[in-house]
C-alpha cells in the first residue's frame, strides 16, 4: 500500500464500497411488491428483484410446496405482494399477500405461511340478499362458467391493484343485490380490509351513441352484461377498469371506466369513462354489432410518459363514428379524463371481427427504450387470428408497434414489425426480460424471441419441449437484475388440458426444466388451475392459485425452499 496514508486507504475503500453499491444497484432493482398485474405497467411479468430463487436452488429436491390455505372460491386474479404491512389485529408486521376470489372474498395471508388462517379476510356477499353473480344469469351454456357450472359464482375477475401511497388495495366485484347486479369499486385499508375514500361506489355511466343495447341516442352500461377481466391499472392517482362480456352475450361494448378520491370530499368519484364502439354498424357476415370488449388479462398498460393503452377485441371498427373494435389504443390519461390521441388497427379488421379472431387477445406490453432504430419507443402485441379454421393461416400474429406513431389504419399495415403464425394463437400477456420476449400461446411450447436494435427475431431462439393446451400460458420471469433468470408458468398440458402443473425454466434456455409440481406429486400438487393463471413471486417464495377439481372451493399454496 506504499504511496497511501491512513486517509487514502480508507478513501480507496469507501470508493471500492460505492462502487460495489452502485453496481449492485444497477443490476437488482429495489423490490417494491407486486402491486399490480403481471407485476408493472408495462406488463412486462418480471420481479427482477429476486436474490433467493435462483436456477441453482429452484429443482425438486431443494424446492417445492410450504403451505396450503383453503379459499372459497376459484381465482382468476393474480396475487398481489405488499412488504412490512402493520396488521393491528396482530399487533406485529408481516409481509402480505393478497387474493380475491370469484365468491367475491379477498384474503390477506401470511406471505411466510406461518400463520395458520387468514390476517383478515373481506366479503362482499352476504347470502341470500347479496350474492356473486351466479354464471347462469349471464349465459345458459356454462362454457365459460367455472366448473362447468351455471351455479358458479361470478365476482372477482380482474387483478386488483394496490397504492402504496395511501396504503390502499382497489378491487373491482360483481354482485346480485336483491335481484339486481351491480359492479362496485372497493378502496380496502391494506392492514384491515375495511372500507376508504367512501366506498364502495357502483360502476355505472352513459355515452351519447346509436350503439346496440342504447336507446338510440344513448349507450349505457349494463351491469349485467359487462364483465371485468383485465387487471386493474392505478396510473396518475386514477384507477382505471376495462370492461368486456363473459362469453360474448350481446348486447355488450368495450368500456374503460376511471376512478379516483375527490381532492375535497376524498370520496370516489368517477373521472374517465370511454366506450369502444358507442355507434355500432353491423357487417354482412356474423360479426359483431357492438362488442369491441377490453378483455384480455392485461389489456390495460401505460408508459413511463403516462400514457395509457389498452387492447380491444371483436368488434365493429370505423374510427370516423369513433368505433374502434380490433384495434390498440392509446389515451392521455389526466384526473380530468381520458383522451384518444392515437390508434392502430390491422388491415384484416373486418375478418377479424366477422370470425372472432380477437386482435385484442393479447395483452399491450411496453417495451423498454430500445438503442440503434428509428422507433425506439415500442409496444407489442398478440392475436388469435385463425381460431377454428384449421387450415387458415398465419395462426395468430405478434405485432411490434411504434408508441409514438401507432399506424392507424391504412390498406397495409403501417407498424414496425408483424410476426406471422410464428408462436401460434396468443390469448396471454407476454413477459421480457433482458432483451427476450416470452410468449405461451395455445397448443404450442414456450418460446422466447430476442429483440435487438428495435426488431425482434424472424424466429424463436429458444422454447420448451413440451406444448401447452387451453389457451396456453401465462409467462412470469424471476431475475437478479440481468441474472438468474426462471421462467414460472402455471401450465395445462395433455390434449384436453386437464394436467396441472407449476414450473419453472432456465430463462435463458427453455429446454431446461428446472421444477414441475408434478416431479413430486404427493407433496406439491395443485389441483386445478383457472385459465390465464398467473404466479407470482416474491423474496424467495412462489404464489399461486388453484381450484379445486370437485366442488367450486380453491386452494392458495405458498412455494419456497425446502427447510
Amino acid at each position: 500500500m506504499r504511496g497511501f496514508g491512513l486517509a487514502g486507504i480508507l478513501a480507496l475503500i469507501l470508493s471500492c464500497i460505492g462502487w460495489a453499491q452502485a453496481q449492485t444497484t444497477a443490476t437488482t432493482p429495489a423490490f417494491n411488491g407486486v402491486l399490480t398485474y403481471h407485476n408493472n405497467n408495462a406488463r412486462t411479468g418480471l420481479n427482477g428483484s429476486e436474490t433467493v430463487l435462483t436456477p441453482a436452488n429452484v429443482n425438486s429436491t431443494g424446492f417445492g410446496k410450504l403451505k396450503t390455505y383453503a379459499i372459497d372460491g376459484y381465482v382468476h386474479a393474480q396475487p398481489l405482494y405488499v412488504n412490512n404491512v402493520f396488521i393491528p389485529s396482530k399487533n406485529k408486521s408481516y409481509n402480505v399477500v393478497y387474493v380475491a376470489t370469484e365468491n367475491d372474498t379477498v384474503y390477506a395471508f401470511d406471505a411466510a405461511g406461518v400463520e395458520q388462517a387468514a390476517l383478515w379476510t373481506r366479503k362482499f356477499a352476504s347470502p341470500p340478499t347479496i350474492t356473486a353473480v351466479p354464471c347462469g344469469d349471464i349465459e345458459d351454456a356454462a362454457s365459460h362458467c367455472d366448473f362447468n357450472s351455471l351455479t358458479a359464482p361470478v365476482g372477482i375477475v380482474a387483478t386488483p391493484v394496490i397504492d402504496k401511497a395511501t396504503n390502499t388495495l382497489y378491487v373491482e366485484a360483481r354482485t346480485k343485490e336483491n335481484g339486481s347486479y351491480f359492479h362496485r369499486l372497493h378502496a380496502l385499508n391494506l392492514a384491515t380490509g375495511a372500507e376508504k375514500f367512501g366506498g364502495p361506489i357502483a360502476i355505472k355511466g352513459s355515452v351519447p351513441g346509436t350503439g346496440e343495447g342504447g336507446n338510440g341516442t344513448t349507450v349505457t352500461f349494463d351491469p349485467l352484461r359487462q364483465n371485468s377481466r383485465p387487471g386493474l391499472l392505478f396510473l396518475k392517482g386514477v384507477v382505471y377498469m376495462g370492461f368486456a362480456s363473459r362469453g360474448d352475450i350481446h348486447p355488450y361494448h368495450g368500456w374503460i371506466f376511471g376512478y379516483a378520491p375527490d381532492a375535497t370530499t376524498h370520496v370516489l368519484k368517477r373521472v374517465a369513462i370511454f366506450n369502444t364502439t358507442p355507434n355500432t354498424g353491423s357487417f354482412s357476415c356474423t360479426g359483431s354489432q357492438g362488442a369491441g370488449g377490453i378483455w384480455s388479462p392485461g389489456a390495460l398498460s401505460s408508459d413511463p410518459n403516462g400514457f395509457l393503452y389498452a387492447s380491444v377485441g371483436q368488434g365493429y371498427f370505423d374510427s370516423t363514428i369513433s368505433d374502434y373494435g380490433n384495434s390498440y389504443l392509446k389515451f392521455t390519461a389526466s384526473a380530468s379524463g381520458l383522451q384518444l390521441s392515437d390508434f392502430f388497427a390491422p388491415t384484416n379488421q373486418m375478418d377479424l371481427d366477422c370470425f372472432d379472431w380477437d386482435a385484442g387477445s393479447g395483452s399491450p406490453l411496453i417495451l423498454p427504450t430500445q438503442s440503434n432504430t428509428t422507433h425506439p419507443n415500442l409496444l407489442v402485441v398478440g392475436t388469435k387470428e385463425g381460431e377454428g379454421q384449421p387450415t387458415y393461416q398465419p395462426k395468430g400474429r405478434i405485432y411490434l408497434i411504434d408508441r409514438d406513431n401507432m399506424g392507424s389504419f391504412n390498406s397495409s399495415d403501417q407498424i414496425v414489425q408483424e410476426l406471422q403464425g410464428t408462436a401460434g394463437l396468443v390469448y396471454n400477456p407476454f413477459a421480457f426480460w433482458n432483451g427476450r420476449l416470452y410468449v405461451g400461446a395455445s397448443g404450442r411450447p414456450m418460446q422466447f424471441y430476442t429483440l435487438k436494435n428495435g426488431l425482434l427475431s424472424s424466429q424463436p431462439v429458444s422454447q420448451t419441449t413440451t406444448s401447452f393446451t387451453n389457451n396456453g400460458v401465462s409467462p412470469t420471469i424471476s431475475s437478479n437484475g440481468t441474472t438468474n433468470g426462471i421462467l414460472w408458468a402455471a401450465v395445462r398440458i395433455g390434449t384436453t388440458g386437464s394436467q396441472f402443473e407449476l414450473r419453472a425454466y432456465d430463462a435463458t434456455n427453455l429446454k431446461t426444466m428446472l421444477y414441475s409440481t408434478a416431479q413430486v406429486p404427493a407433496r406439491d400438487a395443485v389441483g386445478g388451475l383457472t385459465h390465464h393463471a398467473s404466479v407470482t413471486i416474491a423474496n424467495g417464495k412462489v404464489y399461486l392459485a388453484g381450484s379445486d377439481l370437485n366442488d367450486l372451493q380453491g386452494k392458495f399454496f405458498i412455494f419456497g425452499l425446502l427447510p
